[in-house]
């Protein structure tokens, strides 16, 4: 059955959910945390359903793994979740994907390369570890239909990193470890924008001008907020747009 499981996972069935790693944005690099803790169920499934229960590489297969140096690639990358798995895998999220749940620790039995002292998950098992206070959120996340006047959320490619689909930040200074749909809006709100947009997790972006490409499938943005593992926060290389109504304050 692993040995099936394990054909099925390297032949690529799973590799379509795998997305590019997001690199910061200038002007906007994260210095990572020291503290990382095991989740309380330290083992998780992967690949129920052909779903990835973290879907963003934190970097390519290395006979360097550790739990280390998964969490410090995942925290660069504005992710609060870390898993390792076959041993030289990283892989990072905001939340568990798909129908992906708690297995038994023996599951996650392979010694880490880079550290053989500790386990870098096993086939189709990803050892867990989570960010700070993050709770573990099991389960899709979901789309902020609406706050304090901004609504209608739609989501954009944004392609260009020298050339925003929304140009600007909020004025002042912004935690992205803490971003949340409400959190970017009301920064927006504060500068007078009247477009919000929340990419890659953590990013907020704002404008006056209205984008003028054709938006994408709501389902295009993808990716947890780093401050709310439950709500949307865009994905990569796509923005979350929220617009300002007409009349409100």
């Amino acid at each position: 059955m692993y040995a099936t499981a394990l054909a099925t996972l390297l032949g690529g069935s799973l590799a379509v959910f795998a997305k590019a790693v997001p690199q910061p944005l200038p002007g906007r690099n994260i210095e990572p945390r020291a503290w990382w803790s095991p989740a309380s169920d330290q083992c998780w499934s992967d690949g129920v359903d052909n779903v990835r229960a973290l879907n963003t590489p934190g970097y390519e297969p290395s006979d360097a793994n550790s739990a280390q140096e998964c969490q410090r690639a995942c925290d660069i990358a504005g992710f609060n979740l870390a898993g390792l798995e076959l041993g030289n895998e990283c892989w990072c999220g905001n939340s568990i994907a798909g129908a992906n749940n708690p297995v038994d620790p023996s599951r996650c039995d392979m010694p880490c390369p880079g550290s053989d002292k500790e386990k870098c998950g096993g086939v189709l098992a990803l050892t867990l570890f989570y960010k700070g206070n993050y709770d573990v959120i099991n389960g899709p996340a979901t789309i902020e239909p609406e706050w304090h006047g901004y609504g209608n959320a739609t989501c954009y490619f944004d392609l260009d990193a020298n050339n925003r689909l929304l140009s600007n930040h909020p004025p002042g200074y912004m935690d992205g470890r803490q971003m949340t749909a409400e959190y970017c809006i009301d920064g927006c709100a504060v500068g007078g924008y009247t477009y919000a947009g929340l990419e890659y997790g953590s990013e907020c972006w704002c404008s006056n001008e209205e984008p003028t490409i054709d938006p994408i499938n709501l389902q295009e943005c993808d990716m947890s907020c780093t401050g709310d593992a439950a709500a949307i926060c865009g994905g990569v290389s796509r923005i979350l747009v929220y617009s300002k109504s007409e009349g409100s304050t």
